[in-house]
Parts: structure tokens; sequence; C-alpha cells
């Protein structure tokens, strides 16, 4: 022990007495540490960490399949009715709660945002165990209707609005627009049922299903998950077989909805959309790069303590010589590696810390979700692991080099001789070819992500998406209120095709490329195909638009006609089909004329057929669409489309104005451009493209670095040699050329090193695992994981770099 903290003292000394060396080690491994906590830090959250609550293991996830194909909804989504008679009916649970989450408007005096808003049953913070770090929960008296609307908000909510004032009970907050009396505050670790998500404020479910405008008892509307404390002894199987039991008792007295086939999951980690379908692998998949990047700031570190143990062989062949053992050599200078690395990670520490912050604030700009981030316990240790991890990746394999010195050889000429003998592939050398290879992968990853945002962006979409503005009313009442907007906005559009500078007016049931999904509708029968199979037929997607949308979008009719002032509610009910619904149903067929009786026993008749178009999503795929007369689908509630001349924009005040009438607040009052909705579209993926540019250029810049540093240190080290090639006749070009090509060599071995490993990813997204093939789409649209343009432009870049960081000491 005495020995250990003796060389704890001398390394202390040591990094003292070499402050320029040992701040630009502790900050290059600092940030290399810290942005792998910032990214560990949000991955445990949504796919690790099991909620902060009591016995987590105990909680069950209630979901259920479809009778028709099985599919599995593992948080199912069930209505307020069946909940009820589970949660009262079943011995398998000490507790059964429900709860549903969206974005709110949230108004804290006069600060407006939009946050992450609950409702919950009255027995939500009981059945998890979770007590109020101020004030009280909420309990089953306040969850009825006609109760006072109270509220309990989270820790951080009550920190950055209420500066963690203790007077918060009582206060009054505005959530969409209703007032609610905050009875209490959560406790810091506690951020909700909802991995990865920070919820704000939580209200009781009919406090949440009035705000929203529907009734909690409503048989039809689905909107509750399910989650539930195990009693002991009770297995999940034996919990699964006695609720599949109370659905089938149920399903005879309200058979819509039933939920007959139950399934049970784990739910210790709460509900996580991240955790499903593949996702989890491909956010698995961007810890990559943060490890990679601090492989390459060890790398350059493990050069930097290579080239200063190089000035120190004469101190360690002394100690040698006078009697110390190799062992202790060693020790001495991993002891100097540790501390070297413990201070990192305290840097590190601040680095994840801030930049967690900075990553929660990019997630909430760009998809306005609030995650939880910062520092606790369980990143605190990940630091600590790769902080002692850093000291062994980059410490141990130059102690062992640096104590492996010829005794006498060193005393007598020198670390001449032996640089002369090992100069040709030395350790320092494989480490530059770990720092470009490591550089390589990254960049090429975060280049394919902007290639990618490109090709989306220029992506045909079928119609002209410029100068248009979409108007889009959500109304947090419903009934009375929604029953005016239709008119209003009809008349509305009416006079908008009056105002100057307005070239066409359409009205449709979505505004293009609105990433709200397409609407579907059972088909029964189609006219010379047949009877469909299933109770609805086969589903296929549809839009209800105005007389005029398919002009003002510039959608090219094929055939037929569009649709007519005189397409009225009691005409012949007609539909247009696009060219992918004529295709596939009528092949080398006339269309026009043709009936379609849809999963209701409405029957109508196609008067035209119209291009493809990409209406939903820039990543749609050609698939069978209708379209149908706004007047024959008196239920939708339609989005006004004005294309204008110049900037729509300037229409936005005369909008608001015109529906003034509707006494709605602006959040309720949708009114962006279709160019805006496609920048929004693209938002996350341009966030990630960027990310991993920012660690693949910062990656760069430590192998152009190491590269440098390695260059310097062989140019000083083969002075003499250089002294008698130039005297032998050697020009100056050709010592540099000699200096370039050792680089530039190297360089090269990287590249392909990091061609090779890159591939590796590329081929379990696109062979290994095929389920995995459409996230690989939404990150590489249109682009191929080994698309050779990329990596030639990136080989070029850091062949270009290095050629620059070989020049200066050549």
């Amino acid at each position: 022990m005495h020995t250990v903290l003796s060389d704890l003292r001398f390394g202390v000394r040591m990094l003292a007495k070499n402050p320029r060396f040992t701040s630009f080690a502790v900050l290059t491994l600092g940030l290399g540490i810290g942005i792998n906590a910032a990214v560990f830090s949000f991955l445990d959250r949504a796919l690790f960490r099991p909620l902060p609550v009591k016995r987590p293991h105990e909680l069950a996830m209630v979901g259920y399949r479809t009778p028709d194909d099985g599919s599995l909804h593992k948080y199912g989504s069930f209505h307020y009715p069946l909940y009820a008679h589970f949660r009262d009916a079943s011995a398998a649970f000490s507790g059964l709660m429900a709860c549903a989450g969206d974005p709110v408007d949230l108004t804290v005096e006069e600060s407006s945002a939009r946050a992450m808003g609950a409702g919950v049953s009255g027995n939500y913070f009981s059945v998890l165990g979770v007590k109020s770090a101020w004030g009280r929960t909420l309990s089953p008296e306040d969850d009825g209707p006609g109760r006072s609307p109270v509220a309990v908000i989270s820790d951080r909510l009550w920190r950055q609005e209420f500066a963690g004032d203790p007077d918060v009970l009582g206060a009054t907050i505005r959530v969409n627009d209703r007032a609610f009396t905050v009875v209490g505050v959560t406790p810091p670790e506690f951020t909700g049922t909802f991995a990865g998500v920070n919820v704000a404020v939580y209200v009781p479910l009919h406090a949440y299903a009035e705000m929203n405008g529907f009734a909690v008892e409503d048989p039809v509307r689905t909107w509750l998950m399910l989650l539930g404390r195990l009693r002991p002894a009770v297995t999940r199987s034996q919990a699964e077989a006695n609720l599949c039991v109370l659905a089938e008792q149920f399903r005879e007295v309200e058979p819509r909805n039933a939920r007959s086939r139950i399934v049970l999951s784990d739910g210790s980690q709460g509900y996580s959309v991240w955790r499903d379908e593949g996702i989890w692998v491909v956010l698995a998949l961007f810890q990559i790069p943060a490890v990679l990047v601090l492989v390459i700031a060890c790398a350059n570190v493990a050069n930097m303590v290579l080239a200063r143990a190089t000035t120190r062989q004469k101190e360690i062949a002394i100690r040698l010589g006078i009697g110390a053992s190799r062992g202790a050599l060693v020790r001495q200078l991993l002891c100097e590696s540790v501390l070297l690395a413990l201070l990192s990670g305290a840097c590190g520490v601040l680095f994840a810390w801030w930049l967690s912050e900075a990553l929660r604030s990019t997630v909430v700009l760009t998809g306005g979700i609030d995650m939880p981030a910062g520092v606790d316990a369980r990143i605190l240790a990940f630091t600590l692991l790769a902080s002692l991890g850093t000291a062994l990746l980059f410490g141990l394999a130059p102690a062992f080099r640096a104590s492996r010195v010829n005794v006498v050889s060193m005393l007598n000429e020198g670390p001449g001789v032996v640089e002369l003998l090992s100069r040709r592939w030395s350790f320092r050398n494989l480490l530059v070819i770990v720092q470009v290879a490591g550089s390589l992968i990254v960049l090429v990853f975060g280049a394919l992500c902007v290639r990618s945002v490109e090709k989306l962006s220029g992506a045909a979409t079928g119609f002209d998406p410029a100068r248009i503005l979409a108007v889009a009313v959500h109304p947090r009442e419903q009934g009375a209120l929604e029953e005016r907007i239709r008119p209003l906005l009809e008349d509305l559009a009416v006079r908008a095709a009056m105002w100057p500078g307005v070239e066409e007016v359409a009205l449709a049931s979505e505004a293009p490329l609105s990433a709200t999904g397409s609407q579907k509708t059972g088909v029964k029968e189609i006219e010379g195909v047949g009877v469909m199979e299933g109770q609805w037929g086969i589903s296929l997607d549809y839009d209800v638009v105005s007389p005029g949308y398919f002009s003002m979008l510039g959608v090219l009719m094929i055939r037929g006609r569009e649709f007519s002032i005189g397409d009225s509610p009691g005409g012949v009910p007609v539909m247009i089909v696009n060219q992918a619904f004529a295709r596939r149903f009528w092949p080398n067929q006339d269309p026009i004329g043709k009936r379609v009786k849809c999963g209701y026993g409405e029957v109508r008749e196609v008067v035209g057929v119209v291009k493809m178009a990409r209406l939903w999503s820039l990543r749609e795929k050609p698939r069978p669409t209708m379209y149908w007369p706004v007047a024959q689908s008196p239920r939708t509630k339609p989005v006004l489309l004005i294309r204008t001349k110049g900037d729509p924009k300037v229409l936005s005040s005369a909008v608001r104005q015109a529906l003034s009438p509707l006494g709605l607040n602006p959040s309720e009052c949708d009114l962006r451009t279709v160019d805006e909705r496609v920048s929004d579209l693209l938002a996350p993926q341009r966030v990630i493209g960027r990310g991993l540019n920012i660690l693949g250029f910062l990656g760069l810049l430590f192998a152009a670095a190491g590269i440098a540093a390695v260059m310097a240190y062989e140019v000083s080290r083969r002075t003499r040699e250089i002294g008698i090639r130039v005297a032998l006749g050697a020009r100056r070009a050709d010592i540099v050329r000699m200096t370039l090509l050792r680089g530039l060599v190297l360089t090269g071995i990287g590249l392909v090193l990091g061609i090779g490993v890159s591939a590796v990813p590329a081929w379990i997204l696109c062979t290994l695992l095929p389920e995995l093939r459409e996230m690989n789409d939404y990150f590489l649209y249109g682009v191929h994981a080994w698309d050779p343009m990329t990596y030639a432009a990136v080989s070029l870049l850091l062949t270009a770099a290095a050629a620059v960081a070989c020049y200066l000491p050549a």
C-alpha cells in the first residue's frame, strides 16, 4: 500500500511538472469520456433503466393480440369501462392503474410552453409506490366527474418555473387552457412511466378527458395504457389467464373493443417505444461513434505518453540500473495513467452534464419531447468505469514499452540507436492507423445521414409543394365548436380565393406531408375483382378532398375528371383513384365507371385517375389510394390549402382574423407552409447527421493531431539521419517527400482498415437483420450503406488532413 501511495505521489509531481501535456491530455480524454457518458445517459434511460419505484420487478404491462392477424400490441390501448372492470374484478393484482400521455400547452403565470402531460388514474402513484417530495400525490378521490381539477407537477418543472418555492402548493397552472391547482411535487428521480420522456404534469383521468373534449366512459375510444402490480406468488401467466376470462365476460356485455386476447409483459421499465421493433438496435449503434471518438482520443494520448516516455528513457534506464524491477516501473507508469484518467473522468462529468443538456434541448426543439437528462449515480459509475478502462487503453501498452529499455545502450549512446532500429513499424504507427480508421467510420456514417437528408429534400413528391399555406384547426373543446369549424373553413376558402396574390384554394382532410399517417378504410368489393377477404375486406388508403385539389397541387389527371360542385351529398357517390390503384385492380382496363364497395356498405363510382403523388410522407412508396369528395364526407374536419403567387406567410394574419369567431388559442391554429412541414419531417434525421458529423470532425482533428505529433517526433528523432542525407546531396523536396510518404502510407492503411470495419454495421443492418431494413431506410433514404461516393469523399478529406499534418513537421 505504501508503495502504491509513493507511486501516486510521484505521479502527481510528474503531471504537475508538465502542465501543457497534462492539460491537453485531460481535455482530450475528458471530451471523449463526456461524449460517451452523455450518449449512454440517454440510452440508459430509454433502454436499460428500471422505473425508480418500489419493487419494479412486480409490475406487469397489459397488452393484447388482435384477433384478425394475431399481431401483438404490447402497450395496449383500452377504453375506460374495460379498465374499470379489470381493476375491480381481478384478483391477480394488488393494484391496476391506467394512464395516457400527450404533449400539452402548459402555462405557469406568464410563461407558456409545450410539455409532456399525463392523465393518470387516482391509484397511479399508490400502485407504483411513489410518494411526493412535496405536498401529496393524486388519490382515487381526485379522479371522478365534477371533482376539483388538481395536478401534480414534476420536480424539474417545480425548480424551473417556481424556483423550488415551497409555497407552490395551491398555485394555479393552466394545462390546455384549463386551470389546475397544484397539490404536490414528484421526487427528483421520478420522471413518469414513459421511458426516455420527462413528464411535466400529472392530472386525473376524468380531468384529462374533459380538457381534451371527450367522455371518459366512451366505449369506442381506446386511449388507456394499463400497468399493474402482481400479488405475491402470482405469476404473469396466471394473471394473464385471469384477465382473459374477465375480458370474455365483459365482451358479452360490451362487444366493442373488448380485447379478449390479453397478453402481459414485463413492466419494470414502463412504456417505451424505444425497445420495440428493432429501434433499440439502431439506438445502440449510436454509441459506436462515441466509443470510436474515445478510442481515437486514447490513441492520441497514448502517442503523447509514448513520446514523453521516450524522453524519460535515461531516467528509466538509471532506475533499472540501480535495481528497480520492471514490474515496479510498469506500476509507477500505470499510476500516472490512472491519475490522468481520473482527472479526465472528472472533466468528462462536466462535459457529460453539458452535452446531455444540449442533447435534451435539441430533442425538445426537433421532436417536442422533453427527455430526462443530467448526471446521476449510474452515469458517475459509468464515467468511473470508462476512466479506468481508458487508463488501461492508453496507458498499459506505453508502460510496458517504456520499461523495455536496453540499459547499457541507453546510458552509453542515448536514444538515437534504439529509435533507428525501431522506427519502421513502431507502436505509435499502429495508433495513428487506429485513429484514421476510427475517424473514417464516424465521418462516413455522418456523411451518409447528411446525404440521406439531401436525397429526401430533393425527393420527387409528384406535386409542387412551393407557396402553399396549410390552415389546420385543432380545438381543445369538441362538440359544438367542432361543428362550427367546417362551415367557417368552407366560407374562408371562398373568400380566400378572391384575395389578391392567391392563385388557388382547396380543402382536404389532411395537409400534404403532415406526418400524421395515412387514413385507411376497409374495402369489401371491387368491380371486376370480387369479394375481399376478412370482415372488413382489405384496408386501403383514402383522402377526402375538394374540387380543384389536384390542379392546385399540380397533380396530373391521367383519365376522367376532377371533382365538381355536382358531386354533392345527394348525388351519386364518386371517387378518384391513383395509378397504383388502377394498375393493381384493373390492369389493362379502363377504371372509369368501375364501382368499389367500402367497409360501411357505401358503393362509389370511379370518375378519374390521377398520377402518383407522395402526400403522406417523403418516404412513401407507391400504394393504392382513393380520393373522396369533401361534400360527400360530412364528418370530415377539413384543412384549408392556399397557394399564393408570393410568400404564403403574409396571409397568416388575415387567416387568423377570419378564424377569430371561433375564439381559439394560437396553439389551436396550425398555420404552416408545406415547405415548413417538410423541414419538420427532416429535423430529427438532420440533427442525427449533424451530431455524427461533429463527432467525426472531432475524431478527424484528433487523428490529424496524432499524425502531426508522430511525424514531428520521427523528424526530431531522425535529425542526424536527415543531416547526413542532406550532406550527401539530398534536396529539401526529397526530405519533404520522404516525410509525407511516410505519413500517407500510415493514413492509407488506416483508410483500408476503416472501410473494412465500417462494413460490419452496414452488413448487420442490411443483411444479418432483415427486420431492421425499414429502420435502415429511415436513416439512409436513397443512399446505400456502402455508397462508394461517400467513402471516396471521406477518404479524400482524411488524406488531405493527413497531408497537411505531415507537411508541417516535414
